[in-house]
């Protein structure tokens, strides 16, 4: 005769209902930098794979601020826009520093796909 357990076998991990969970918490991320904490609660209590963590987050405008740790998605906060004034202070530095049009720029510009379209770049 079998001993009878008291303990029921875990349910399977249900990853659409998830994904609307996902969504609805990533929402309310995107638009208030802040979850519910009971969303968020129910998030980690599953782990994922990480084929099943890039299927949430990809293409999402905030993807870099998501992220796997140990199987559980954690958001990171959201860092505040800066102020006008300290984005012009940084180009204006930034304009100096790469010296577009000289030789002896200290810092080069470039972009993903290898073109700049900001700099006319000579070849020797």
């Amino acid at each position: 005769m079998k001993p009878e357990s008291s303990s029921l076998p875990p349910r399977p991990f249900d990853f659409p209902a998830f994904r609307k969970q996902f969504e609805k918490a990533y929402d309310q991320f995107y638009r208030f930098n802040k979850i519910d904490d009971d969303l968020l609660a129910e998030l980690t209590q599953h782990n994922l794979t990480e084929e099943q963590f890039d299927k949430l987050t990809l293409h999402k405008q905030y993807q870099r601020y998501i992220s796997l740790i140990d199987g559980k998605v954690w958001f990171s906060e959201v860092p505040n826009k800066p102020h006008g004034e300290i984005a012009h202070l940084l180009l204006i530095e930034l304009s100096s520093q790469l010296q577009e049009r000289s030789p002896h720029g200290v810092l080069k510009g470039c972009g993903d796909n290898g073109i700049i379209p900001f700099l006319n770049v000579l070849t020797l």
